[in-house]
């Protein structure tokens, strides 16, 4: 007999061939001056970002705007490791991931994301921070 626990995990390809649960948050008060986090409770599966302003642009990354947000001691801004969207779009992405930034270049916006999320523990996802592309 096996003492072997099969579990979800990142490696896990079932974790990500199922319909995933559903996430769903937004902010009016997106702005330049702090990044605003979106935190998922399990690992997502795909992520879809909606710029709802009628005028200003939004940046979207996966790590926050500047050095030393949120605990990250490299930032987004550094080398431009964002996504530009415009007033009235929307992006989506197939990635996994713990959580997103997202923050103006100038200016007040609102955003809404959805999310799917695995099975998969936020605690098994591991951090971004200084990876090549993302915050560095």
């Amino acid at each position: 007999m096996s003492n072997f626990y099969y579990t979800a995990g990142l490696h896990n390809v079932g974790s990500y061939q199922v319909a995933g649960r559903p996430y769903l948050s937004g902010s009016t008060g997106i702005n330049a001056s702090t990044s605003e986090r979106f935190v998922f409770p399990q690992v997502s599966k795909s992520i879809l970002v909606k710029n709802t302003d009628s005028s200003t642009a939004i940046r979207v990354g996966f790590a926050p705007r500047a050095d030393g947000e949120h605990g990250y001691t490299h930032g987004a801004n550094d080398n431009a490791n964002y996504f530009i969207l415009n007033a009235g779009k929307e992006i989506a992405f197939n990635v996994k991931c713990k959580e997103i930034f997202i923050w103006t270049g100038s200016g007040t916006s609102a955003a809404q994301v959805y999310a799917e999320l695995t099975e998969i523990p936020d605690q098994r996802m591991f951090t971004l921070d200084g990876v090549v592309g993302v915050a560095s």
